[in-house]
């Protein structure tokens, strides 16, 4: 080989070998940019994990406090509307005994007036019997005629109208 040949060759060698250098330091610092890359993004993710950890928590807290709360707010709406049954009930008694004493009122009222109404029922019926009865004795009276001659004229009266 001759010496250009040779000196050729020594610097294809000497190339290659920076050039292997080369590739081999691109490797290396791809290679460890990939690392760094990989090891924020597991430092990343775990910090998401940890986020998402939390939320799950703070969301069950959160429904464990709701729950806690309509369970209170059932129980206070239960009391409102049992007390509000048991006010129903008083003043439903309250009005049923008031209705009970009007009627009780109403109803010696009615009575009186049908024992006063009886009672003129009572007087007038008395009163048209002595009328009948009277009516009766004036009529006695009528029946019992007498026959007079008076001078050849005849006369019919009651002995009433001749003694009176």
């Amino acid at each position: 080989m001759s010496a250009g040949a040779a000196a050729s060759s020594l610097a294809e060698g000497a190339a290659n070998t920076d050039a292997q250098t080369l590739r081999d330091a691109i490797h290396a610092g791809v290679n460890a940019g990939v690392q760094a890359v990989l090891q924020e993004v597991s430092s990343r993710r775990g910090e998401a994990d940890a986020a998402v950890e939390a939320a799950t928590l703070a969301c069950a807290q959160m429904r464990a406090s709701a729950e806690e709360e309509a369970t209170q707010m059932r129980a206070v709406a239960w009391e409102e509307v049992t007390q509000m049954g048991v006010k129903a009930r008083e003043e439903a008694a309250q009005v049923g005994a008031e209705a009970r004493e009007e009627a009780a009122r109403m109803t010696e009222g009615a009575q009186a007036g049908i024992e006063e109404l009886r009672n003129e029922a009572r007087a007038a019926r008395d009163a048209v019997e002595a009328e009948k009865a009277s009516m009766e004795q004036a009529h006695t009276f009528q029946r019992n005629k007498i026959a007079l001659n008076v001078g050849g004229h005849r006369f019919k009266t009651s002995l009433q109208t001749l003694t009176s």
